[in-house]
């Protein structure tokens, strides 16, 4: 009787020894959230700026636009060279009208049409197709006032020329800044912060939809009630 625990003892301990353990960190560490979210928690935005740092980013579209406005008459100046005869200061007004209208037409239909706006719900293809439209009216409204100002003689080719260097001028820009801003808007740079005051029915929606649609950051709720 006494030979029978012994031998089932030894046995245990021998399995013991055989039998790998689990890996019980291993599985941990993979079934660990990720770090941000779970020491932060669910109000805490992913990105920390500073001050000067969103005002950066928010002067952004007034950076955008003036380099557009230098790109729009840097060719709209190389046009106007082109078709002078001799020195640009001699060259008829009838030549150069045009290309001046079409530029400004074309820079002020991108301000006033929202095209440095751009919005979250606006994909970069229909950002680039508005703006494309935009250069091609301007194009179109050039050629229209130089076949008024001088009818069959109006710079056909060169007009055509100014218009097509203009789309592709003003669409290789805003695809560039549409890049830069939707690289900003996944990283958290222009998400703002904002913080609810009170804690009524309409700050939970308020913040059930921040927390799905991460177009703010919550950063708390105040209430001396609770």
């Amino acid at each position: 009787m006494a030979v029978g625990p012994r031998v089932h003892r030894k046995s245990m301990s021998d399995a013991l020894k055989l039998t790998p353990a689990p890996p019980i960190q291993a599985d941990a560490r993979r079934a660990r959230p990720r770090a941000g979210a779970a020491r932060r928690g669910p109000f805490r935005p992913e990105v920390w700026l500073n001050a000067r740092q969103r005002h950066q980013s928010r002067l952004a579209p007034h950076y955008f636009r003036t380099i557009d406005v230098a790109a729009v008459w840097g060719l709209t100046l190389a046009a106007c060279v082109a078709v002078s005869a001799g020195a640009l200061l001699h060259v008829e007004l009838s030549r150069v009208l045009p290309f001046v209208v079409g530029a400004v037409m074309a820079l002020g239909l991108l301000r006033s049409m929202g095209r440095y706006r751009f919005a979250r719900a606006e994909s970069v293809g229909l950002h680039l197709v508005g703006v494309a439209g935009i250069a091609g009216a301007a194009g179109m409204v050039a050629m229209l006032l130089g076949w008024l100002l001088r009818g069959p003689g109006l710079d056909q080719v060169m007009l055509l020329a100014w218009t097509v260097g203009l789309v592709l001028v003003l669409g290789g820009l805003h695809l560039a800044w549409s890049s830069r801003v939707r690289r900003w808007r996944s990283s958290g740079v222009l998400t703002p912060n904002v913080v609810v005051v009170g804690a009524t029915r309409h700050a939970e929606r308020l913040i059930e939809a921040a927390l799905e649609r991460r177009d703010i950051n919550v950063l708390g709720v105040f209430d001396d009630r609770l």
